[in-house]
């Protein structure tokens, strides 16, 4: 029973790739809802909330527990959710985006620290493997989920989903939850603490490479997320649910290469792996375009090619995670993890800001990509050549 109540707290964290995803479908009909061209914004603000949290939430649960600070980010996530359900303008929309993002961050990184608290070192493997299946499921149901939502109650149907989503979990961890943290840190928030921790780790180049890789890919992973309902329903005219069915079948890739990375890892290094996955963004990108302006632009040219695509997503976000993990000191290591989201989110923010900027077309969307990718491949070698010269140095 303990077990079951530790994994319905632990699955909290499924609240943020909900939030992201879901609404995807909704893009064509909130676009004319809300009377405007630039409803790729949405994501945006999110991934700046995302973004920006993520600096703090690690230093406030480990200064004030994990669970008010949990209770407090679920509090203003359903808060934003409410807001977003009665928007009656796009600005007001962006805004509730934006504090559902800062509060819906927090269930992520309450989730992994609660994961230490509860679980030996021999159990906590399997317990952070529990929390990214359940993570990287949900790329794959929430578009399809928010799909049939669109079909029955229209674009609020999503974002009422999240709200009732919020509402449950925020029962669950004000009345079922006991506080996990031992000992409060009374220095986690300190500024220059914060301040020196993050200057340290980015003078290591290995670590810049990998959180610029890390950018650069979800950069394209978002930018698709953004483009693939205007292209696929707007376009290509394509049901609202046939979208959600042919987005999950997408997000199939990165499920298949979270279960091959660690194999492959056996065989390669991280930096390998890294600069391959880069390596697949281009290749996607790059056979996206050729098929576009060699046949006539359809669902096919889009979607088989991109599917490469993500798998290379999916071959960077473990590897480029662990190598900027092993790359940092040992006592700054909660540091190094919020850095790496940050910059990781923030490339997803910028990427869907620029997307938003000009006219969209399988061939204006692959060059995007293909831009990413190359940047991308120059980090990859750069976090290549960090590295060896590390344990040269070492």
């Amino acid at each position: 029973m303990e077990n079951k109540m530790m994994f319905l707290v632990l699955s909290v964290c499924i609240i943020t790739p909900f939030a992201n995803d879901i609404f995807i479908a909704s893009f064509p009909e909130m676009g004319q809802t809300f009377n405007t061209s630039h409803i790729g914004l949405v994501m945006t603000v999110f991934m700046i909330g995302l973004a920006a949290a993520q600096l703090f939430y690690g230093p406030l649960l480990d200064r004030y527990g994990r669970k008010p600070i949990l209770v407090i980010g679920l509090v203003i996530y359903t808060s934003a959710s409410l807001m977003i359900v009665f928007s009656t303008n796009f600005h007001m929309l962006l805004i509730g985006r934006f504090f559902q993002a800062i509060g819906t961050c927090s269930s992520i990184v309450a989730a992994m620290a609660i994961a230490r608290d509860v679980y030996k070192k021999e159990d906590l493997v399997k317990a952070m493997a529990m929390i990214m299946a359940i993570i990287g499921i949900c790329p794959a149901i929430a578009p399809l989920l928010g799909s049939v939502l669109q079909e029955l109650f229209g674009w609020h149907g999503a974002f009422m989903f999240l709200l009732l989503l919020g509402v449950f979990y925020l029962l669950v961890i004000s009345f079922l939850f006991k506080e996990s943290i031992q000992q409060k840190n009374m220095h986690a928030t300190k500024p220059k603490q914060l301040y020196d921790n993050y200057l340290s780790l980015l003078k290591i180049k290995s670590f810049q490479g990998y959180i610029l890789t890390s950018a650069c890919s979800y950069g394209v992973l978002f930018s698709y997320a953004a483009a693939s309902s205007m292209l696929i329903i707007g376009v290509f005219h394509f049901s609202v649910l046939a979208f959600g069915i042919i987005f999950a079948v997408n997000s199939l890739a990165i499920v298949i290469m979270s279960i091959l990375a660690p194999k492959l890892n056996k065989r390669f290094s991280i930096s390998q792996l890294v600069l391959t996955g880069a390596t697949l963004l281009v290749t996607g990108a790059t056979l996206t375009i050729l098929l576009n302006v060699i046949f006539t632009s359809n669902i096919y040219t889009l979607v088989l090619p991109m599917w490469i695509t993500t798998l290379g997503y999916a071959m960077i976000r473990p590897t480029a995670s662990a190598g900027a993990i092993s790359s940092a000191p040992h006592h700054i290591t909660g540091s190094a993890a919020a850095l790496f989201n940050f910059m990781s989110f923030l490339g997803g923010a910028i990427a869907t800001f620029l997307l938003t900027q000009f006219t969209m077309t399988s061939i204006h969307f692959a060059t995007f990509v293909l831009v990413i990718g190359l940047l991308a491949i120059i980090c990859a070698r750069h976090a290549h050549k960090g590295h060896s010269f590390e344990l040269v140095t070492a």
